[in-house]
């Protein structure tokens, strides 16, 4: 595959989801950047017939390539009733494959990671041709013109599994809590290194397959999520999400601060620029690169504090590639405590935050942009051997 030989990009818009979708809308603006031709199929789930106009949509297009997330390209084609595809397919990986089920990979299929992390899941379900590629900010917007109206607002999902729960037997699940808590009270423990070096007895250890990993995760971030937006909650504090975070705050001090779902594509991006302090608690995946949320606050010209980052160091050279190694990280927070006190601090200190934002705008512009990823991606499918994992 070379990327002077794709001029015409199909990808299709999901409502449903939330974070794909805003850096796919980012993806098909830089594409468009660099003289190609985007066509984003706007997906009605509502529409019975929906996979059979996205079909007829994918076919009348005669795209040189698909830009898919996070899932191998014959789930897409199951589910439009195709059977293969003519046209290169690019998947961009968005969270850990380990964690999203099992199907292969086809070795015909560009796999980009948006983090190192994700590299030997992605080998393992079969991917061989895998490349790093991060997240980027479509544009800087104009800074906002008005001074921030919302003190402090987080835009998170949560999710629970009591069905997994209901079935595990009690000393099973007993067992899972204390794991749980272990990873909670110390992140950057993995999983594996936590059922290995406290097994749920001397004869008896327990293997972590994906479903387990899933359940484990989802547990360990919600609860650790409520744990730091708990120490947030006054009339101060407004909390968007999925509406699952109803049954989780339900009589307790964050119950007020919900404010329901919040639209991704314009309602998100206008509720950063309102809002004075915008927290980013970091998913307990262990992520390394940057995410998404990290590009998009400072590029609209808001303020970002963040939870700590627990993956292991990235290698210098992937560092040195994409510019990361002087990428503008958030001031963290590493425990809820922390958390509110320098909420606090950034409330009544704009001059610093607005230095932050400042420097972290420049840098964005500079080497962050959808546009600068394009380019990176560029060269590496002309040069197999560049940054191939």
């Amino acid at each position: 595959m070379h990327w002077s030989s794709l001029h015409r990009f199909w990808l299709f818009d999901d409502p449903r989801s939330y974070g794909a979708r805003t850096i796919l809308h980012g993806l098909a603006q830089g594409l468009r950047e660099h003289g190609k031709t985007v066509r984003v199929f706007p997906l009605d789930p509502t529409d019975p017939n929906a996979t059979t106009t996205m079909r007829n949509d994918l076919l009348a297009f005669h795209s040189d390539a698909v830009f898919l997330a996070n899932h191998p390209l014959h789930l897409f084609l199951n589910q439009i009733g195709l059977n293969s595809l003519e046209s290169e397919c690019l998947i961009w990986i968005f969270d850990d494959p380990s964690m999203m089920g099992g199907e292969s990979f086809d070795q015909g299929e560009t796999v980009l990671v948006s983090d190192p992390a994700f590299i030997e899941a992605v080998r393992q379900r079969g991917g061989t041709k895998v490349h790093f590629l991060p997240v980027a900010a479509a544009a800087l917007a104009p800074l906002p013109a008005t001074e921030p109206i919302i003190p402090v607002s987080y835009v998170g999902a949560t999710l629970a599994l009591p069905q997994f729960r209901a079935q595990l037997r009690p000393p099973l699940r007993d067992y899972l809590d204390c794991v749980i808590a272990a990873k909670r009270a110390d992140p950057s423990l993995s999983f594996e290194k936590i059922l290995t070096t406290t097994p749920l007895s001397s004869t008896q250890r327990v293997k972590l397959s994906g479903p387990l990993a899933y359940y484990l995760y989802t547990e360990a971030n919600r609860l650790s999520r409520l744990d730091f937006l708990q120490a947030l909650a006054d009339e101060a504090f407004h909390l968007y999400g999925n509406p699952a975070w109803r049954d989780e705050i339900v009589g307790s001090a964050l119950e007020p601060c919900f404010r329901g779902p919040i639209e991704p594509l314009h309602a998100y991006p206008a509720l950063i620029q309102q809002c004075a302090v915008n927290i980013n608690l970091r998913s307990l995946q262990g992520f390394r690169a940057p995410t998404h949320r990290d590009f998009l606050v400072p590029a609209l010209g808001s303020f970002l504090l963040s939870t700590p980052r627990h993956g292991a160091p990235m290698h210098p050279h992937l560092q040195e590639s994409f510019a990361l190694s002087r990428f503008p990280w958030s001031p963290e927070a590493v425990s809820p405590g922390d958390l509110a006190e320098k909420t606090r601090h950034y409330l009544a200190h704009p001059k610093e935050r607005q230095d932050w934002i400042h420097s972290a705008r420049e840098m964005i512009g500079r080497d962050h942009l959808y546009v600068h990823r394009l380019a990176q991606l560029a060269e590496q499918l002309d040069s197999p051997e560049l940054n191939r994992m």
